[in-house]
Parts: structure tokens; C-alpha cells; sequence
């Protein structure tokens, strides 16, 4: 699992949110720092999630921003 090369992140730094896009299957998320994070988490491999953070990959997979392979 591993976050889509197709993803664009754009701090909103005044909402301490971020706008996600993914140019591929053009999906728009604003999602909290927390998620981005998660994001993060994803790109480094990371396999232990809690329930929370599982149903939020469980999004992001759903709307292409988290894919099992390029």
C-alpha cells in the first residue's frame, strides 16, 4: 500500500487543514493535518493502523489517494 504519485497536498495553513487532490481520478478531499499525516505514515512502509485511522485509509484507498501498487 502506498500513496497514489497521482496525489497533489495544499496546506490550508489558516484552517490547519489540507486540500488533497488526485489528478488521476480527479477526487477532492479537505482533510485534517492528522490524515496527511497518515499519508505519510503509508509512504514509509508503515503497516499498524488503529480502527480510526484503518477507516480513514479505507477513504482514501476508495477515492484513489492510497493505492496497493503503481
Amino acid at each position: 500500500m502506498q500513496p497514489s504519485m497521482f496525489n497533489v497536498r495544499v496546506p490550508l495553513q489558516d484552517r490547519g487543514e489540507v486540500f488533497l487532490m488526485n489528478t488521476l481520478s480527479d477526487a477532492q478531499l479537505v482533510v485534517s493535518s492528522d490524515v496527511s499525516a497518515l499519508l505519510d505514515r503509508v509512504s514509509g512502509n508503515e503497516a499498524s493502523f488503529g480502527r480510526d485511522e484503518r477507516d480513514a485509509l479505507d477513504t482514501l484507498i476508495e477515492h484513489g489517494f492510497v493505492v496497493h501498487d503503481r
